[in-house]
């Protein structure tokens, strides 16, 4: 190895073989997670535009309620309503049956999703009053979900409907929140 001192004026130091190997992989590896994170940018674009402009339209299930049909970890797709009252409800929004995504009193950042088990069109036929129940609940969610002195949900306070679902794909996501160590690793 040459000291600085000893080399001659205008001579250039060139970097050891072992950090010019390493240059080719580091240039790979930014290149591929770039393409990866533009790809999942994509997906994440289309899935708002198809779900008829739900702001986050994909949901994981984080609580254990809801066996057989639905488990924890499982990745719900939503499908949000133009919730304006501007014309006559219509029946056509929601159904007996259908999961519904909505924000508790309690809990404002992370939805429940319930099914609905009861509909109530409003007297000035402008809407429609929801009822929802977890299917492993033993009571509606007019017992402590909904806002003080309400039994029902209007079509404001409803999300969005669920369209699809994965099974158990949402656990990555859980394990990756639930363990802190693994998600400074991978980031």
């Amino acid at each position: 190895m040459v000291s600085p001192s000893s080399r001659r004026k205008g001579e250039k130091h060139e970097a050891p073989a072992a950090v010019m190997s390493l240059w080719p992989r580091m240039q790979s590896l930014v290149l591929h997670w770039t393409i990866i994170l533009i790809i999942a940018w994509m997906i994440g674009k289309s899935l708002v535009l198809f779900s008829g402009g739900c702001s986050s339209p994909v949901l994981i299930r984080v609580s254990g309620a809801s066996p057989p049909h639905y488990h924890r970890g499982d990745i719900f797709f939503l499908h949000c309503h133009d919730n304006s009252h501007e014309n006559d409800y219509d029946g056509d929004a929601y159904n007996v049956g259908d999961m519904v995504a909505f924000y508790t009193q309690h809990n404002k950042d992370m939805p429940v999703v319930h099914r609905i088990i009861k509909l109530h069109e409003r007297s000035d036929h402008k809407g429609v009053d929801i009822l929802t129940k977890g299917d492993d609940n033993a009571v509606d969610d007019s017992f402590g979900l909904y806002p003080p002195g309400r039994h029902y949900l209007s079509e404001e306070d409803i999300k969005g409907k669920v369209r699809g679902h994965l099974p158990y794909l949402g656990m990555i996501f859980i394990i990756i929140y639930d363990h802190p160590l693994i998600k400074i690793l991978l980031f």
